[in-house]
């Protein structure tokens, strides 16, 4: 990722590898229906997909340490598409990957502004498809809970809340971070995570507990006050 040209070949190359490891952890493509908002009825799908290899979480995980990644949000997705098709291909695997790891690479995407608005939709439905599968469990199958889940997006969406790329009082204010002229903010980051909300709140009793001992009914309904400020035109 060090040369701008070697860019495509390395897009293509692991959008192939997903397309590969999609198939075969996820034979009936219930991730890519979960993306197109409809939801597999696994009692209806026989074929048990492989267990997914030890190697496949941590090789994501490792991927996303690589700080430019952000500028690549196609081999990004990819890599998330990989997760969710685990995810997604059946709750034994989907145990297997929703570990405080790959929450980590959803949050780290959903917290920063800079995250390209695409790459943002898909961490989204991941971190969605994650709270629906963990409620499916049993707490003792769970390696997170889904209290923290929630915290960890209400957390996101409190950095988000943060930033000062809306300050009024910024005279030199710049869509574009310092660090890096090529990476752009996401302007709509915060409405886009506010939205998902609705992908993962269900009737769930799991779920609405979760809520309830977030925070994240007060964040939602304490928005309109504190994006007032926001100079934004």
């Amino acid at each position: 990722m060090e040369l701008p040209q070697s860019v495509p070949a390395i897009s293509h190359l692991f959008s192939s590898f997903s397309a590969f490891l999609e198939v075969m952890y996820d034979p009936y493509l219930t991730w890519r229906s979960f993306v197109r908002g409809q939801s597999a009825d696994y009692s209806r799908l026989s074929y048990k997909p492989h267990s997914v290899h030890v190697e496949i979480v941590p090789f994501i995980y490792d991927c996303f340490q690589e700080e430019k990644l952000i500028r690549y949000a196609e081999i990004g997705e990819s890599l998330l598409n990989i997760l969710g098709a685990v995810i997604c291909g059946s709750q034994r695997n989907g145990m297997k990957a929703i570990c405080p790891a790959t929450v980590s690479i959803t949050m780290s995407i959903l917290r920063q502004w800079e995250s390209a608005n695409n790459l943002r939709r898909v961490a989204l439905q991941c971190y969605a498809l994650m709270v629906i599968v963990l409620q499916k469990s049993s707490p003792e199958e769970r390696q997170i809970d889904l209290v923290t889940l929630v915290q960890l997006y209400c957390d996101a969406l409190q950095e988000l809340l943060a930033t000062k790329h809306f300050d009024s009082g910024d005279a030199n204010f710049d869509i574009t971070s310092d660090a890096d002229q090529d990476v752009a903010i996401d302007m709509a980051a915060l409405s886009s995570t506010v939205a998902a909300v609705k992908f993962f709140v269900t009737g769930d009793a799991g779920v609405s507990e979760a809520v309830s001992d977030s925070n994240l009914l007060e964040l939602l309904t304490n928005l309109p006050k504190l994006i007032k400020p926001w100079h934004i035109s």
